[in-house]
């Protein structure tokens, strides 16, 4: 579905001559990414606002963004299983943070965050073979995931520090961890290629 529509949007720019025909693969993997990611975006919108809390989305697309796309990580093959993975996440991360609401609980789970933020300072960003990158590309992603890192570390203390709950604490520190989950399930599928 994603890449016949894709290829329409190309198809229309071409005829407009918006877009060369050298660059319409480019021009369709765009469309396809771009899409796909929107149509995420709704879904966990609508999950969020129907079934959680607009907070818990603001939470989850603030700490899961920035550091996720510069982090990598493991990456499903096709548009389908990426969109299915990336919402039963968002899910889990949801479902979590209310099954975490255990009073004396908030040392721990400030803790996962931590241990989390800290795999990934130390790791990123973990390649995929389909996404390769030059040396300064790898440099730029390190630094990038770093800053982001910091931030995230910041704002985990500031939920914690600002008496918000323990379940908008709880939210962001899945979140941190389900990115560090992520790139350990790279790392483990680089390492059963490299077996292979």
């Amino acid at each position: 579905m994603l890449e016949k529509l894709s290829a329409r949007l190309t198809e229309a720019l071409l005829r407009r001559g918006a877009a060369e025909e050298s660059k319409r693969e480019l021009f369709e993997y765009g469309f396809q990414i771009t899409l796909s990611t929107l149509l995420w975006l709704a879904t966990i919108t609508v999950i969020g606002l129907v079934f959680f809390d607009w907070r818990f989305l603001l939470c989850y697309l603030l700490f899961y963004l920035p550091v996720r796309q510069f982090a990598g990580g493991y990456h499903c093959s096709t548009y389908g299983g990426c969109y299915a993975l990336s919402c039963l996440m968002f899910l889990a991360v949801c479902l979590g943070g209310r099954a975490l609401q255990v009073p004396g609980w908030k040392l721990p789970v400030l803790a996962l965050g931590a241990l989390a933020l800290l795999f990934i300072f130390w790791q990123a960003p973990v390649m995929n073979p389909s996404n390769p990158l030059s040396k300064r590309g790898i440099r730029k992603n390190r630094n990038s995931a770093r800053l982001f890192v910091l931030l995230d570390g910041a704002g985990l203390l500031l939920l914690s520090l600002l008496g918000t709950g323990l379940i908008l604490l709880s939210v962001s520190a899945l979140t941190v961890f389900s990115v560090a989950c992520l790139m350990i399930a790279e790392k483990l599928a680089e390492r059963r290629r490299i077996l292979q």
